[in-house]
């Protein structure tokens, strides 16, 4: 795959990153603040319709990890990490291993 895919999919995925981090913004506020509660006549729609919006992002990005994860996930896929092996000469004079 070339590298402006890579790229493109990267963007995409982060896009639905911030619009998940904004649903669950928006959701903290309905649930918490009570300022301005007069503008939600019905706010256990609102409520309904943001952990829908959440849900919706949620598997749009679980999808985009499971078809793309080399790319969307990178280095913090702990698929891919190796365990490092520390040397005595990594701890220094303060340890006995």
């Amino acid at each position: 795959m070339n590298e402006a895919i890579k790229t493109a999919i990267k963007g995409v995925y982060y896009e639905f990153c911030g619009k998940r981090m904004q649903a669950i913004a928006d959701l903290e506020i309905l649930l918490q603040k009570t300022v301005g509660v007069g503008d939600h006549t019905d706010i256990c729609k609102d409520i309904k319709q943001k952990y829908e919006e959440i849900d919706k992002y949620n598997s749009l990005l679980d999808t985009m990890n499971e078809q793309h994860h080399e790319i969307t996930m990178g280095e913090t896929d702990q698929r891919k990490a190796q365990p490092v092996e520390e040397t005595k000469e990594d701890c220094g004079d303060s340890c006995d291993c």
